[in-house]
Parts: C-alpha cells; structure tokens; sequence
C-alpha cells in the first residue's frame, strides 16, 4: 500500500517529544483508552512528568513547544512593544493637538478681547433679550381655548398644539440662557484682561523688583527682604538717615500695594 504525498501527516508516539502532547495523542487515537492509563502511558515515556504539574519540565529538557513558546512570547513581545510606541505616539500627537487648540483658543479670545471695548461687550445679549422679550409678547394662548362647540377629537388637537407652542418657547428660553452664560464668560475674560493690564500698567510693581501676577506669598517675603536689607540699624551714623528714608518709601509701597490688592 502506498501513501499520497499530500496525506496529512500523523505523528506517532515514537516521535512525540512533549508530554503534554503524546497525553492529547493517546487520549485522541482509537480506540480511546482511560486517561489514567493514557497519564501511565506517559510517564513510562517521561517519568519526571507529573499529571498535576502538566506546564513543569525539568531544566534540562526543551522540546519543539517550548522553542514555538518562546518564540510566541518573543513575537507578542515585539508586538507589545510596537503596539505601546504607537500608544505613545497617539497620546503625543493627541497632546500637540489639544495644545494647538489651546493656543488657538486663546489667540482668539484675546483678539476678541483687543477688538471689543466695554461698550459693545452685552451687545449680543442685550439682542436676544430684546428679541425674546417681542417674541414672548406677541404669543399668545387665545387660539387653543376650549370651547363648547369643539370635540373631543378638538381639545386633544388644541391641547397638542398649545404643548408644541410651550415646547418652542422653553426651546427659545434655553438658547437665551446659553446665550447669556457666553457672554457672562466673556465679560468674566474680558475683566480679568483689563485687570491684568492695571496690574502690569501699575509702576508701583517694577519700584520693588515684583511682577503684576506675583503671589501673596512672594510678596510677603519681597517685604520682608527689603526690611531686612534696609533696616536703618544695619547703617553707621552718617548713612541711617537715608536709609530710613529709604525703608519709609519702601514700606509705603508694599502698603499701596496691599491696598489695591484688597489684602
């Protein structure tokens, strides 16, 4: 009897080289033994193999599995690694992106800022107050009253158009109310600009060295240096009148500052 060259290989038991394997061989092939026996089968073969440790091998041994495995775990390694360099990759162009918005958020902001005074800051808003206020006085409920003549069939008609008629006005008023927390937000922004700008206008800042936007902190310990340095009993005789002039001035600085600082 011959055999196709093209019949799929069966291995025998002769050439299993993994326990793990001649087990699924024996449990496999016909007829079908018990696998307490199939489990004796393969300790005869292998007789450091243990039932109950089936993924244990002596340090010695190395079989045609445990190569495949390790070249599977070097390939999902490969993979793991890629795959978290195109992760990182993502997450930065993700990271240079939201900062591009930023920017340009920003930018925008501030030219809106620059473009619009004080005067036109609610101009927006005072719009569409204006048009809702004209809208919700030309409304009228008068077209949905119920009356003797009309049918059920009528009132569940006018019930459903004055609901319609509700749901446009509620509609309206919550595209207002978003109308004016943007434009509170942008009086908020536009505020806080003008502050910045008093702030950095102020010289009383760039007297003692500070900047506009320093903490309270940093401008407790600016204080306290300067009172240690000129202190007028760190200077001889001749020397002490101007430097308590110089301490006044400078205490009355700080004063100022905390004035306008509300502190």
């Amino acid at each position: 009897m011959s055999i196709h060259p093209n019949a799929p290989f069966r291995p025998s038991k002769s050439t299993i080289a993994d326990p793990q394997d001649l087990l699924m061989f024996l449990l496999t092939s016909e007829p079908r033994p018990r696998r307490r026996d199939a489990e004796r089968e393969v300790i005869k073969r292998f007789p450091w193999w243990n039932p109950w440790k089936p993924g244990w091998r002596p340090a010695g041994f190395s079989s045609e599995n445990d190569s495949e495995r390790e070249n599977d775990g070097a390939r999902r390694a490969s993979y793991q690694a890629r795959h978290e360099e195109i992760l990182r990759q993502r997450q930065h162009r993700q990271r240079c992106q939201r900062e591009e918005e930023a920017r340009a958020s920003q930018s925008r902001r501030g030219s809106d800022e620059r473009g619009e005074g004080a005067e036109n800051l609610f101009e927006r808003g005072d719009k569409a107050i204006n048009q809702w206020t004209a809208k919700a006085s030309n409304s009228s409920y008068d077209e949905f009253l119920v009356e003797d003549h009309h049918t059920a069939d009528d009132a569940v008609a006018l019930l459903f158009g004055a609901l319609g008629r509700m749901k446009d006005e509620r509609d309206a008023a919550i595209s207002l109310i978003s109308v004016l927390i943007e434009e509170r937000s942008r009086a908020r922004a536009h505020n806080a600009a003008q502050h910045r700008v008093t702030e950095l206008s102020n010289p009383l800042y760039r007297k003692v060295g500070l900047h506009g936007h320093c903490p309270n902190h940093v401008l407790a310990a600016a204080r306290k240096s300067f009172r240690v340095i000129l202190h007028p009993d760190k200077y001889p005789a001749h020397m002490r009148e101007e430097a308590e002039r110089r301490f006044k001035e400078t205490e009355a600085i700080f004063d100022e500052i905390r004035r306008l600082r509300g502190s």
